[in-house]
């Protein structure tokens, strides 16, 4: 059984990482396999953390989903709301002693480099990106976006929706000292192209150098970076240049969001019992940032509010700050720490935070957390 356990989570956390559009349903389906077969040892959770999960994992989930069901009589929120499942596999992370993290950090790399040799080839004019038929398998079946122009940092895009777990991967090879890997990770990230990804890279190197740098030479090292920033600002314009458009080529995209947002306000103000009690995962409302109705927006906390109301919202919002809390406490997995928080930043603006993509980030720092493994600690 151990062995099954080993190949199907390892199958799923695949799954996740490079198809988060389920293509193939693998993912769904074994994830349901693992529950099933696993269940009699979520019922035996003893301890406190382990009664912690099972009521963000189990009771928590199962409640959004059926309380959803009861709001639009759509079974369809299932498919929505089990994300929080996810979760669950913890006890069988545990109790067949499965090397998790190891299985999560090397998939990323493995994505990580994949990405790169699609880049590369088109970069020294291999294969051209709209001829690579792998390539265009991910973006036709909306696991990837794909572009090029020149208002690109490197003149190409390869975005994989998955591309802000590369930050976890970022912070796990910084604390483990593998430059090769960091240098990956910051590659794909760049080669996402998008706004949010770029600064918080930036904001990653900087949190890097400035608060966990083991060394105490990194007060002359910060100076040199920023003397050579100033200089390439002060003698090379296309650097302001590289930013301004970026903000520029955005501000459509930020139109939209701000009229989702509106349309919500809007929502609560006609049915203010909506922000309480929610209108449930499949439920569609008009939106005037695409002026047609839509149940699914980039702004995951909103939309998530939206969905499950207040009063599920809150305990919600704990579960995914319980792991800091917990890292905190016991002050370990600071590297991971980081990493996870810049994830969720981004998913403020992107549909990344309640998805598969979501809750395995979060399973991740629950078992750094109490599976006494760690990616980072005291300074």
């Amino acid at each position: 059984m151990g062995l099954t356990n080993n190949i199907l989570i390892n199958i799923f956390i695949f799954n996740v990482i490079v198809f988060p559009n389920d293509t193939f349903n693998i993912k769904i389906l074994s994830l349901l396999a693992l529950l099933v077969i696993n269940f009699p040892s979520i019922l035996n959770a003893r301890q406190k953390h382990e009664r912690v999960i099972v009521f963000f994992g189990l009771i928590l989930t199962s409640l959004a989903i059926l309380w959803s069901i009861v709001l639009t009589k759509q079974f369809s929120n299932v498919r929505f709301g089990y994300p929080g499942y996810i979760l669950l596999l913890y006890f069988t992370i545990k109790k067949y002693k499965i090397n998790f993290t190891d299985a999560f950090i090397f998939y990323l790399k493995l994505f990580a480099l994949f990405i790169s040799i699609m880049a590369l080839a088109d970069i020294l004019r291999v294969v051209d990106m709209y001829d690579n038929d792998v390539l265009m398998w991910f973006a036709d079946t909306s696991n990837a976006m794909i572009g090029k122009g020149e208002e690109l940092p490197i003149k190409i895009m390869i975005f994989m929706k998955t591309s802000p777990l590369f930050f976890v991967g970022l912070f796990f090879c910084l604390q483990k000292k593998q430059w090769f890997s960091c240098l990956l990770f910051s590659f794909v990230i760049v080669l996402s192209g998008t706004r949010a990804n770029i600064l918080m890279l930036l904001l990653s190197l900087l949190v890097y150098f400035c608060i966990l740098f083991p060394y105490k030479k990194v007060i002359p090292l910060i100076h040199g970076v920023l003397l050579l920033f100033a200089v390439l600002i002060l003698f090379d314009g296309r650097v302001i240049n590289f930013f301004t458009d970026m903000f520029q080529r955005k501000a459509s995209s930020d139109a939209v969001r701000d009229g989702h947002l509106q349309s919500i306000f809007d929502l609560w103000k006609a049915k203010p019992s909506a922000l309480i009690f929610g209108s449930g995962y499949s439920a569609r409302f008009f939106s005037y940032g695409v002026m047609e109705a839509t149940s699914n927006i980039e702004l995951s906390y909103w939309n998530l509010l939206r969905q499950v109301g207040l009063i599920l919202f809150i305990p919600m919002m704990a579960m995914y700050l319980y792991p800091i809390y917990i890292s905190f406490k016991s002050r370990k997995n600071a590297f991971a720490v980081c990493g996870y928080l810049f994830y969720l930043v981004i998913a403020y603006t992107n549909p990344f935070l309640y998805s598969s993509t979501g809750v395995i980030l979060l399973l991740y720092m629950y078992v750094l957390s109490f599976n006494n493994e760690k990616t980072g600690g005291k300074r």
